[in-house]
């Protein structure tokens, strides 16, 4: 498995790990699958620049992508943070091998700070935030429904 930039050969790959969370779970906040066609405009408001996949003899299994937190120079070094591993590599490692190689990736480019939301309903997600330092700022209790079900948003951050 080797980490690496995130380039236009990935977007296959990208999209349809992240079109399966979409269309499976409630933890990426967005209620319908994003067609191929808008991975450009995706891309550019997610900021690709900051983006790297973990692929494995060509096949993406995971991706960590980096978006400005805010537009205020308030915030300036912080971003905003996703990740997304393919549902049968979970548990491998890939999350923190993508997490590892992204932090001198950020410190190069003037970030201090990553914060990251997630679904209180994502376990998984909530275990690696805690596993790979990030700290628990509190949530926004019950806040959304998925298929029903009331969950929270988690606040995670992490100093660079």
């Amino acid at each position: 498995m080797e980490v690496v930039k995130m380039a236009e050969r990935h977007c296959l790959g990208v999209m349809d790990i992240i079109n399966y969370y979409i269309e499976n779970t409630g933890y990426t906040f967005i209620e319908r699958p994003i067609p191929y066609r808008l991975y450009e405009p995706l891309m550019a408001t997610l900021g690709k620049e900051l983006s790297l996949v973990a692929q494995e003899e060509g096949l993406v299994r995971g991706v960590i992508m980096f978006k400005k937190y805010s537009p205020m120079s308030f915030f300036e070094g912080v971003c905003e943070m996703g990740i997304y591993v393919h549902k049968d590599y979970r548990k491998k490692g890939i999350g923190s091998d993508m997490l590892k190689a992204a932090i001198p990736m950020l410190k190069e480019n003037g970030k201090r700070m990553i914060c990251s939301t997630v679904s209180s309903l994502n376990d998984g997600s909530i275990a690696f935030h805690k596993a790979n330092g990030f700290r628990d700022m509190g949530a926004y209790e019950n806040i959304g429904f998925y298929k029903e079900t009331p969950f929270s948003v988690i606040h995670f951050q992490y100093d660079i």
